[in-house]
């Protein structure tokens, strides 16, 4: 672009050297070709703008080169004298411009940058004010671009409802998105793209939890407390009435009438109480304040009014009643119960004598609401029977009775019982044999241990029925005699059965061996005495029968043997 300007300055300078003097005509063409010689050199390497100054350079050029003319010539030159004061001013600046024109072979190079510019970056930074949202709130974000020229950006997100454009101002911009009321909990992506005008500079992507939305507990309904009576004296008792929504688990109810605050027990948002007022209250009006707690929280508080009235002189009256409560009725020997008394218009402080059926007097002195309570304790030594307490106000004539039951303790569960019986008792070596244990009082399921002459254990377990078993063999090897099995209940009791062995009868001749487990005398199995043998405990439903010892092999075996 610079040349095309250089050339088309000396272009102009020619047109007017020409339209100024016929006789400069001739020099027009050397004129022309040393400004398009010489315009290359003059470039615009981001400095000044050019204003075609260095056009006029090769003008004063070929003016100092030109010869000079002859006498005809002179009056032709007239023109040319009136374009030296416009040359003059603007052949100033030739100086300035002459120094970057001469490093003619270091500024041509620098063309190439022009013509390819460097990349521009995307994205800076890209952020969420925060990570997790619920849907449809607010996110803010802040987008800042490497390029101060950015323009705008995009930011979109499958959380979002389309996509956001965004301005942006030096590269930055600061703004909300709102996520969309029917998006799911989970995690997405937040994609921003920055653009310079229409030219994609880059894009960045963060991501944005979404939760679920707490659900919104419905407001608790105003509780309310009521005192009754409404006006007491001091030292007696008030009795209050708080109501809460179902849900509160407890309160807690205070008054500067009563000592402290009291924990009161809701149930479906109920509950009934009394509180005692203080002894040394003035007359007059106290707020009574309930605290409805869930948990640890306060979540509502109602409050009344309760009056403190001034205590009349009370004169002695007469007694009117003395009622006797026994707590429990029933008993065993050396167990206690409760004697309660409840008295009216009795001065507080007053003993009562309580008489046990043996004759035994307790005192028992009435508080400032007019009862009083003793326990007493029914000797280890009585029958079981029907006795009579008596509660009476010596010297009065007042007295109430009640009737106290006396029962046998409980009689002590049998203990169990075990029986052993084996089937066959007499067998020949190499023979199997089964166990069978019956118990009575004992739980189905207990595991019985049967010991075979060695120590070894074997446990068979107790059917409903009480009745267990289990076949056991008889080694070939073993000895002629008697030998003892014993069977024991985790409690503790035994039970003991013998097992006569005979010797196996040895085939001699063509006689076929009877008597013996196997044919040719009953030889060795690779098990010890008591050893299980074939698929261990013999199914007892194939085998056993209910009730007595549960045999029913029992009297086919014997007759076998």
């Amino acid at each position: 672009m610079r040349f095309t300007k250089s050339l088309a300055a000396a272009g102009a300078l020619g047109l007017a050297v020409l339209t100024a003097s016929p006789a400069l005509a001739d020099d027009t063409e050397e004129t022309v070709a040393g400004f398009s010689a010489t315009a290359p050199e003059v470039r615009n390497d981001g400095g000044a703008p050019d204003t075609g100054a260095g056009s006029e350079a090769p003008a004063e050029t070929l003016a100092e080169t030109e010869p000079e003319p002859g006498p005809e010539a002179e009056p032709k030159l007239k023109p040319e004298a009136e374009l030296k004061p416009e040359a003059k001013p603007e052949a100033k600046p030739e100086a300035e411009l002459k120094p970057e024109a001469k490093p003619e072979a270091e500024t041509k190079p620098e063309l190439k940058p022009e013509a390819d510019e460097a990349p521009l970056k995307g994205v800076r930074s890209f952020e969420l004010t925060s990570k997790t949202a619920h849907s449809g709130e607010k996110v803010g974000y802040e987008v800042a671009a490497h390029e101060t020229r950015a323009t705008g950006a995009r930011i979109s997100s499958p959380a979002f409802s389309g996509v956001h454009p965004v301005t942006l101002y030096g590269g930055k911009a600061v703004g909300t998105a709102v996520t969309r009321d029917d998006v799911k909990p989970g995690r997405y992506p937040v994609t921003v793209e920055i653009f310079l005008g229409e030219r994609f500079l880059g894009s960045a992507e963060t991501h944005l939890n979404i939760t679920a939305a707490p659900v919104e507990e419905a407001p608790f309904a105003a509780p309310s407390v009521t005192v009754t009576p409404g006006t007491v004296h001091a030292g007696e008792k008030a009795g209050y009435r708080v109501t809460a929504d179902a849900r509160a688990t407890g309160a807690r109810i205070s008054s500067p009438a009563f000592s402290g605050a009291q924990p009161v027990t809701l149930s479906g948002g109920k509950a009934t109480g009394t509180a005692v007022t203080a002894d040394h209250l003035k007359p007059g009006e106290y707020p009574v304040t309930v605290e409805i707690l869930l948990g640890e929280r306060v979540v509502g508080t109602a409050q009344t009014r309760l009056f403190i009235k001034a205590r009349p002189v009370v004169k002695p009256v007469p007694v009117s009643s003395l009622d006797l409560e026994l707590e429990p009725r029933t008993v065993r020997p050396g167990q206690s119960f409760y004697a309660g008394v409840t008295s009216r218009n009795i001065e507080p402080g007053t003993v009562i004598t309580v008489e046990d059926p043996s004759g035994r007097r307790y005192p028992a002195q009435l508080d400032r609401w007019g009862t009083g309570r003793i326990m007493l304790t029914v000797p280890k030594d009585a029958d079981p029977g029907a006795y009579k307490v008596v509660a009476y106000l010596p010297g009065s004539g007042l007295h109430d009775s009640e009737k106290l039951t006396v029962v046998a303790p409980p009689k002590p569960a049998p203990a169990p019982r075990l029986a052993l019986a084996l089937n066959p008792h007499t067998i020949t070596a190499g023979g199997d044999f089964t166990a069978v244990v019956s118990t009575r009082f004992v739980a189905p399921g207990t595991r019985v241990t049967i010991l075979d002459p060695g120590g070894r254990p074997f446990t068979v377990k107790i059917d409903r029925n009480g009745v267990g078993g289990t076949r056991l063999h008889v080694p070939s090897s073993t000895a002629p005699g008697a030998y003892w099995f014993t069977a024991k209940l985790p409690s503790g009791q035994k039970a003991a059965a013998r097992l006569t062995v005979k010797a196996p009868v040895r085939p001699s001749g063509d006689l076929t061996p009877r008597g013996g487990a196997q044919t040719g005398g009953g030889l060795a199995r690779p098990f010890g005495f008591g050893t299980p043998s074939g698929s261990g405990v013999l199914a007892l439903g194939g085998v056993l029968l209910a009730g007595g010892s549960g045999l029913a092999l029992y009297g086919r075996r014997g007759r076998e043997s």
